[in-house]
């Protein structure tokens, strides 16, 4: 889609993750997976839920702002997992949609374009520092929430918080939604 006269093939997760879980599957022969148990890995992507803080921030920062996901995820499971926590967006913008995939920069410029509205009109919230920076190449604002369990760094993702950088910050969804509703914009 960036380019007219190229169009892109549309990436279905569900897809990549079957044949990820297919790899996996060949890798560790010794395993015996059932086709039922093959079907409850795939499904648990649907049942995942949100941070515990992040519902009662989005419900906070939904009375002031517009709130839309841009995901790496399936529009199926950002809804499904979205209507396990208790969470209304105001939309959802999966990358399977678009012609990037974050965090590649025409992933967020075709996100804001999809929301009407210019990068420097924008925040990314999010508790992946790259993400933040990536966003941020494009003039998208930078909010931090930073997260309450640590994640395993993985190598070329992980980076350390640019407090200095953000916009806003906070330990977690709670505070950073509270210093949001706080500042105007």
């Amino acid at each position: 889609r960036g380019n007219n006269s190229v169009p892109r093939q549309l990436v279905v997760l569900a897809d990549v993750q079957q044949a990820a879980l297919e790899e996996v599957l060949t890798e560790f022969s010794d395993l015996e997976v059932s086709d039922q148990e093959r079907q409850g890995l795939l499904s648990a992507w649907h049942q995942m839920k949100s941070f515990e803080d992040f519902p009662p921030a989005l419900e906070r920062l939904k009375e002031k702002y517009k709130v839309y996901v841009l995901t790496v995820l399936s529009f199926s499971m950002v809804a499904d997992s979205s209507k396990v926590s208790g969470i209304t967006w105001d939309g959802i913008i999966s990358c399977e949609f678009l012609s990037a995939y974050k965090q590649r920069p025409e992933a967020y410029l075709e996100g804001c374009a999809v929301m009407g509205l210019k990068p420097e009109e924008v925040a990314m919230v999010a508790v992946h520092p790259s993400d933040l920076n990536s966003a941020s190449k494009t003039g998208m604002k930078m909010c931090y929430a930073e997260p309450q369990l640590q994640e395993p760094d993985v190598p070329g993702l992980s980076m350390p918080p640019e407090y200095d950088n953000y916009f806003a910050w906070g330990k977690g969804f709670k505070e950073l939604a509270d210093k949001l509703c706080g500042i105007n914009a």
